[in-house]
Order: structure tokens, then C-alpha cells, then sequence
């Protein structure tokens, strides 16, 4: 029996490639998603706002986005990131730069802001 497989994709696979990169995008996901929470909570100084904020954006704001203005989804931070779990061939893996890029820019700038009023 293929676990991990089945515990990436939901199903045996015959390409264990696929099933390891499927894995590693979980992963980095996981990590960036919660570094996006790690720096809202210092922008916002509240564990409860951030924690809103990174359960809500993903889940209502990015499709509500998409579908209101027409957006594609691979420039929405987390719509783009999620697809990389889909291990397609071909791709490179450049979905996740733009949430890549939203935690750099978050990070950055919970940096500042903790080290203004820290001091």
C-alpha cells in the first residue's frame, strides 16, 4: 500500500516523484502560511486578529476576489501556493511566489513596525 500517497494526493500513485513533490508543497505551504500569521500578529499585535486573518483570507477573501474582479488564480497569494500540491509536469513551482513574496513583504514590515515601537 502507497501511504504517503494516499496521505498527499488521496490516492496510490505510480510515480513516487509525484508523491514526494506533492509532500514537499505541503510543506512550504504550511511554513509560509504560518509565517504569514507569525507577521500579521506582529503588524496587528493580536493573536486573535491574526489568527482570523490567516484562516479567513484564504478561505473567503481570495475566492471571493476571484471570482468578484476576474483575477487569475495563480496571482492570489494562497490559491497560487495550493497548487503546487498538484504536482503537475511540467510546472516549476513558481505558484508559490506570490505568497512568497506577501510573506516577504508582511515580515518586512513586522519587522519595522516591532522594532519602532519596541525600542
Amino acid at each position: 500500500m502507497d501511504y504517503l500517497g494516499v496521505l498527499t494526493i488521496g490516492q496510490t500513485a505510480p510515480d513516487p516523484g509525484r508523491e514526494l513533490a506533492a509532500a514537499g508543497a505541503t510543506v512550504l505551504y504550511v511554513t509560509l502560511t504560518g509565517l504569514v500569521g507569525l507577521a500579521v500578529a506582529g503588524l496587528t499585535r493580536s493573536a486573535v486578529a491574526a489568527l482570523c486573518i490567516a484562516v479567513l483570507w484564504p478561505a473567503v477573501l481570495e475566492p471571493l476576489l476571484v471570482a468578484a474582479l476576474r483575477l487569475d488564480p495563480r496571482v492570489v497569494p494562497f490559491t497560487a501556493a495550493k497548487r503546487l500540491a498538484e504536482a503537475r509536469a511540467g510546472e516549476h513551482g513558481y505558484e508559490a511566489l506570490p505568497l512568497v513574496a506577501l510573506t516577504a513583504l508582511l515580515l518586512t514590515g513586522s519587522a519595522l513596525a516591532l522594532a519602532r515601537r519596541d525600542v
